[in-house]
């Protein structure tokens, strides 16, 4: 009880924080407010590393679960744009945003590069046009996520759920999926030559035609009934013990 406590009192604090800005109840001892933006994301992050301890102890799955969204998504995407900027400081070394309840969010168009998204809640997020590099999305959920025309290079999702996630478009390069549950999410016209899915469960994926052809090989230790391919006049639903037969009459 002490420890729920404790982590529903620092969760309350960190929510003013959140609106009002990092230091607005301490600005009386603030010596200084150069670099203003760098030291409101330090401890926006190091204050996420409290929680993080305190959940971990806790029957808590996830931090910031029903914060002011506008608030949370501004210091996430602040805290992206420092990380790409001052990788070389130790609190920017791997940009941890792990195990946050990030549903909703907007980080579209962004370039993010060595950031822990894993463990959280990601639904519906939306990363269209995005540039990701060396990032893991492992275990987290990802539902309705919209990746469409995203660039992923050296991109971990192993055990997501990535159940109606939006890859239409997206350039999928060193990508793990490995043990992912991609039921219903969208692969037309993704470049998906060089991801892992090994074990990952694709029943009611929609593919293009020379999309799944590129990953025959590795459908076999994968889990499904039957996948929709698009022929480019219509979805044709195709199941897994005629896969082979029933492409080439697509």
């Amino acid at each position: 009880q002490r420890i729920q406590h404790s982590y529903k009192h620092c969760k309350k604090s960190f929510e003013k924080m959140l609106i009002h800005g990092m230091f607005f109840y301490s600005k009386e001892n603030m010596s200084s407010f150069d670099n203003i933006i760098h030291k409101e994301v330090r401890c926006f992050l190091n204050i996420l590393e409290v929680l993080r301890t305190l959940i971990s102890i806790s029957d808590k799955k996830y931090i910031m679960t029903y914060v002011e969204k506008e608030y949370l998504e501004n210091y996430i995407k602040y805290s992206i744009m420092i990380n790409n900027m001052r990788k070389r400081e130790k609190i920017f070394a791997k940009l941890n945003l792990s195990r946050l309840f990030l549903t909703n969010i907007n980080l579209s168009r962004m370039y993010i590069e060595n950031i822990d998204l894993s463990w959280g809640n990601l639904t519906k997020i939306r990363i269209k046009g995005a540039s990701i590099f060396k990032t893991s999305f492992e275990n987290s959920i990802m539902i309705d996520a919209d990746l469409e025309d995203a660039n992923l290079n050296d991109v971990n999702f192993g055990g997501a759920d990535l159940r109606k996630v939006n890859f239409r478009n997206t350039k999928l390069v060193k990508v793990n999926m490995g043990n992912a549950d991609l039921r219903g999410a969208d692969l037309r016209e993704a470049d998906i030559d060089d991801i892992a899915i090994s074990g990952t469960k694709l029943n009611g994926t929609i593919w293009c035609i020379d999309s799944v052809k590129s990953v025959l090989s590795k459908l076999e230790d994968t889990n499904f009934q039957y996948i929709f391919v698009d022929n480019g006049y219509e979805k044709k639903k195709v199941y897994r013990s005629k896969i082979l037969t029933n492409l080439l009459d697509i």
